[in-house]
């Protein structure tokens, strides 16, 4: 299952807690390849919203001290 997920190239959206984002990009990376390109999205509809875009392997080494955001 999870090598049939490397090949997928429609848009993916999950929803992940905080705490566990950085492990959470890690896996994704390790399942559809760490140069995929993806987003995460903080703090969504608040004031000081933020969208992060890179691949996975870059967005896993920005996002761990995001620890008390909401992300998406």
């Amino acid at each position: 299952y999870t090598l049939s997920l490397h090949y997928a190239l429609p848009i993916l959206a999950f929803y992940e807690s905080p705490r566990r984002i950085g492990e959470t990009l890690g896996a994704m990376a390790a399942a559809f390849g760490a140069d995929r390109p993806a987003a995460v999205a903080l703090e969504l509809t608040k004031k000081f919203e933020r969208v992060m875009r890179g691949s996975l392997s870059d967005l896993g080494a920005q996002t761990g001290q995001t620890r008390k955001l909401e992300a998406v």
